[in-house]
């Protein structure tokens, strides 16, 4: 959960400046726009899921330490 985190607080900041609002097309282009916040969705959703699908013995082990102190 503490990766998916920082993911869904930037979220609602790329939607306040997406593309449409800084594209110099026409000024503002919704269309520009919509597509960009489909595929921020899309891709945020996309990692969401395979960090939440992600069996548990895949997650790195911790070894036991040997003493060297590096």
């Amino acid at each position: 959960m503490r990766k998916i985190l920082p993911l869904l607080l930037l979220l609602p900041t790329s939607a306040l400046a997406h593309p449409g609002h800084l594209s110099a097309l026409d000024g503002h282009d919704h269309y520009v726009a919509a597509w960009a916040l489909l595929g921020a969705i899309a891709g945020s959703g996309w990692l969401v899921w395979t960090e939440l699908t992600r069996p548990k013995d895949e997650k790195p082990k911790r070894t036991k330490d040997d003493g060297a102190g590096a």
